[in-house]
């Protein structure tokens, strides 16, 4: 299976300073319930479990930006991950989500971010840290965790499934997730 790449101080301070504050410090700040963190999972969860919503805040999707933020929190962090790949990219989707705090670690479905066959990435960058994580279901390898640390970014392949981890230590785990694919 293809390699999970994680990049520690992804952006420079003040670009990351930047987005932080954007997000933590706008009163108040839009975020939109999902009554689902995951739309599709992999396995069909048995009965509907209570503590699976979210908050989101969509950036772009199916070719529409649908937030005025996209310049002040994606931008930075979109076109360090065109410089990091080296070749075109084509962003498909982005989106901030925000977890709330159950007082206890909360394991969402297995899914991937896209369902098709065409190849794409996802990236994961972390804005805040906490206990919380992600992991990734990398086969033969077994389950990758990926611990939610402030400034990094995980770059995986879109066919891997994945899964979020809610935190017990703050308020609101946040993390941005960028779909795209490359050299298209």
């Amino acid at each position: 299976m293809a390699e999970i790449i994680k990049l520690d101080n992804f952006l420079p301070e003040n670009y990351y300073q930047g987005i932080y504050n954007t997000i933590n410090n706008r009163d108040p700040f839009p975020w939109f319930l999902y009554k689902d963190v995951v739309a599709k999972p992999i396995i069909e969860p048995k009965g509907k479990r209570d503590k699976d919503f979210m908050f989101v805040h969509m950036f772009f999707q199916e070719g529409t930006y649908h937030s005025q933020l996209y310049t002040d929190i994606v931008l930075p962090v979109w076109n360090k991950i065109c410089e990091y790949e080296k070749h075109d990219c084509t962003i498909l989707r982005a989106k901030l989500n925000g977890y709330v705090n159950h007082y206890k670690h909360v394991e969402h479905d297995w899914h991937v971010d896209l369902d098709t066959e065409i190849p794409y990435k996802t990236a994961l960058y972390y804005i805040n840290t906490n206990n919380g994580r992600t992991e990734f279901d990398d086969g033969e390898r077994g389950h990758i965790k990926i611990p939610s640390v402030a400034n990094t970014i995980v770059l995986a392949p879109g066919d891997m499934p994945h899964r979020s981890v809610t935190q017990t230590d703050i308020t609101m785990r946040q993390t941005l997730n960028i779909v795209y694919r490359v050299g298209m």
